[in-house]
């Protein structure tokens, strides 16, 4: 996804305005969607067999990560399945830095593919009322 369409989805978001009485809204927003960088390298190929696709992921803020201060890595469980690309991971970054709150999926799996287009996850910020 690139970082303009990234920020238009983004500013799109709904908000409430202050004083107006909204529902609550459980659905969410999507920001990002991309594979994982890292997939075949990480815990990615050894537990294909336990991923479903629509399963929900943590994502990880790794500040101190060696290769990249920007890291966002994606987690199944204590699973490590990979990392948001960085070419594409400094909004998110500043998002997660930020306290924004974020939910990640899985969006796609495929694994007639090769490793590193297998997963594809999305990123999305919860609506509020």
């Amino acid at each position: 996804m690139k970082r303009i369409t990234f920020l238009r989805a983004l500013v799109a978001v709904p908000t409430a305005f202050a004083g107006l009485a909204v529902a609550a809204r459980t659905d969410s927003t999507p920001i990002y969607s991309g594979t994982l960088a890292g997939y075949k390298y990480n815990m990615g190929p050894l537990v294909e067999q336990h991923i479903r696709v629509g399963m929900p992921l943590r994502i990880v803020r790794e500040a101190f990560n060696e290769f990249d201060s920007k890291a966002v890595a994606l987690f199944s469980g204590d699973w490590r399945l990979g990392y948001i690309h960085m070419e594409e991971n400094a909004v998110l970054a500043q998002m997660l830095d930020s306290k924004v709150p974020l939910e990640a999926r899985l969006k796609e799996f495929d694994a007639t593919l090769p490793t590193h287009e297998r997963a594809v996850v999305e990123i999305a910020m919860p609506r509020r009322a």
